[in-house]
């Protein structure tokens, strides 16, 4: 056809489109994609046109999502009913699906959105004129190009006075876990989520994974956070404006919550549980004198606990014998040079 003629252009040029050889290379290649462009090309033939009259700074298959999904969530907003949701959905679907295929990452912010649409319309749980709300606001990215604060605090304010069950939960997780894939680590979006997250004294249940997704995110951007800290917090803190901001979070809550309990659990089990006990020996007094100092920044308390609580199993672990008959061992243990008994 000749929109399949076209995108074979713009992939390959008009030149290699004339060669046989070429083109059933490229085609014995990239028919998936090919194929995938087409369907959502189907929806939307003048993008292509678009993309090559214009200099855009995206690929081909970027603008060409984003264009198509702009144009599906567009629909909603101005034609939807309630009777319309299931079709729009079916259709989502298979642009998402289709979207997949020809994405490098899901990075692209238009994807995350619809996904997070999605996810709402499939849970059922909020109304037609809230989802178009929520549509608008979505469509409006911040200065940075991502997600604007007001649609996530719209979102954020809408979900929690659901009705608490498994499946409000999940649409929580799900919704908190796509901004986090979506907005850049360096967003003053992204540390409004945080401060959101980590200033909740008892955290909803599947809370879990996504400070998990958050720790993670931070010990990849700078090396050993949660040990380092217990060495000097100013340079963590000043590091990252994130950690300052969970650390800020809290301060303004006292830390005998079930927030900074999962907190703890969380980078003890994650970042602290293979270290070996020589290893740990070297920051062992630093661990006791945050726990010792009358002011101590909130993040290296936590830290502190998690690291001592290791600290111990790991020690434990390391002196038991098999047989509980015998004396306890520190061979080991004393033996380690930096390690202060006293």
């Amino acid at each position: 056809s000749e929109l399949l003629a076209r995108l074979l252009q713009q992939h390959i040029g008009k030149d290699k489109v004339l060669d046989p050889v070429s083109l059933h290379i490229y085609w014995w290649k990239s028919s998936n994609i090919i194929s995938a462009d087409l369907q959502l090309a189907q929806l939307c033939p003048s993008a292509i046109n678009e993309f090559a009259q214009e200099k855009q700074d995206v690929s081909f298959e970027e603008f060409l999502v984003d264009k198509v999904i702009k144009m599906t969530l567009d629909k909603i907003v101005k034609k939807g009913d309630e009777l319309q949701l299931d079709q729009w959905q079916h259709e989502v679907v298979k642009i998402l699906s289709f979207s997949a295929k020809i994405l490098k990452s899901n990075k692209l912010r238009s994807y995350q959105l619809l996904r997070i649409c999605n996810d709402i319309v499939s849970s059922k749980l909020i109304q037609l004129s809230s989802l178009k709300e929520i549509i608008k606001l979505g469509l409006i990215f911040d200065e940075q190009n991502v997600l604007s604060r007001k649609f996530v605090d719209h979102v954020l304010n809408i979900l929690p006075k659901l009705e608490k069950n498994e499946q409000t939960l999940f649409l929580q997780r799900s919704f908190i876990m796509r901004c986090l894939d979506t907005i850049p680590l360096e967003s003053v979006v992204r540390q409004h989520i945080y401060n959101n997250i980590f200033s909740q004294k008892d955290p909803f249940p599947l809370m879990g994974s996504i400070i998990t997704k958050i720790f993670w995110n931070e010990e990849e951007t700078i090396n050993d956070p949660f040990l380092r800290i217990l060495q000097d917090p100013r340079e963590i803190l000043q590091a990252s404006p994130r950690l300052e901001v969970i650390n800020g979070a809290f301060k303004n809550n006292n830390l005998d919550s079930s927030m900074a309990t999962l907190c703890c659990d969380i980078i003890q089990k994650e970042f602290f549980i293979y270290m070996e006990i020589q290893v740990m020996a070297r920051y062992f007094g630093h661990a006791v004198q945050a726990l010792l100092e009358k002011t101590c920044e909130p993040l290296k308390r936590i830290s502190a606990i998690a690291f001592l609580k290791e600290f111990v199993y790991c020690m434990w672990d390391q002196t038991l014998n098999d047989d509980y008959t015998l004396p306890i061992s520190f061979v080991g243990i004393m033996d380690v040079g930096e390690f202060d008994g006293d």
